[in-house]
């Protein structure tokens, strides 16, 4: 599978460029590929902590880097505590930011986020999750893919946008709830 989904176009003379020219940036293959990938055995069912959701968290970063994201804080992955029934060690949310382009770095911004987190592997038996939450993972990468098309056609959005893979979902929400905390205390960008 490549590791790169990043569809680019050139557009003809006398372009007008709208948004549904972004459109083929979504195709089934794009999005099955993305899925493929993470309900794999090399991903092991993403449980928290795992190494399965390791794998996972590098893919993630790298196709946030391939698309032109720019790390919060200098960085993919923002490591946090999980104290779960079940999950107990050290979760990772992945981000990137979509600059705008008329915002200023440190305003407000836009979050779409997938917890890309799933059971992994329980007495044995993997969890592959497509639906918990592969899919929601290959839909916000397409996002990005529009936006980046957009952007390369000339036409850009102008609020910056925070895409969140978080992780610990299935232990809690803690990956959502660091997010919150760090939020809150000004951590971000």
């Amino acid at each position: 599978m490549a590791q790169s989904i990043r569809i680019s176009t050139t557009p003809p003379k006398n372009y007008v460029p709208s948004g549904r020219n972004a459109d083929p940036a979504v195709t089934e293959k794009v999005l099955s590929d993305v899925i493929e990938f993470l309900t794999s055995e090399k991903c092991a069912g993403r449980g928290t902590g795992s190494d399965g959701a390791n794998t996972a968290a590098m893919f993630i970063s790298q196709k946030f880097s391939d698309c032109g994201l720019v790390p919060v804080n200098g960085s993919w992955s923002h490591a946090f505590p999980v104290n779960a029934e079940r999950v107990k060690g050290t979760g990772r949310n992945i981000m990137g930011v979509y600059v705008g382009a008329n915002a200023p770095k440190n305003t407000r911004y836009v979050i779409v986020g997938a917890h890309y987190d799933n059971l992994g592997v329980l007495e044995g038996k993997m969890y592959p999750g497509a639906d918990s939450n592969a899919s929601g993972v290959a839909a916000m990468f397409s996002i990005i893919d529009m936006l980046q098309v957009m952007k390369d056609l000339g036409r850009t959005y102008s609020k910056n946008i925070l895409f969140v893979a978080f992780d610990g979902k299935e232990a809690n929400s803690s990956g959502a709830e660091y997010l919150l905390k760090q939020i809150e205390k000004g951590e971000l960008m």
